[in-house]
């Protein structure tokens, strides 16, 4: 995650964000470390969420991380579930 990225994010002070094609959650762990808030992640792709949740436990973030697989282009969240959302890459 660029340094800026992270920054600006937390100005914010955003307490639940979305990350849209987490990956293997490399930005909701990035972000989760600079800042407390809880971040859900989802992706299309299941061995990427599947690689993702290991990194998270690994991190002991697991109450703050959730991931799961889902398609960005038909999210199922109600409205204002999230106070920001971001995306590394799509």
């Amino acid at each position: 995650m660029e340094e800026t990225t992270g920054q600006e994010m937390i100005l914010y002070s955003p307490l639940q964000v979305l990350d849209i094609a987490t990956g293997t959650a490399d930005l909701a762990i990035a972000l989760r470390k600079k800042a407390k808030v809880r971040i859900t992640g989802v992706d299309l792709a299941v061995n990427m969420v599947q690689v993702g949740l290991k990194k998270v436990r690994d991190c002991g973030f697991e109450t703050d991380i959730k991931l799961q697989v889902g398609d960005a282009e038909h999210l199922e969240f109600k409205s204002f579930s999230f106070d920001a959302a971001m995306s590394h890459s799509v």
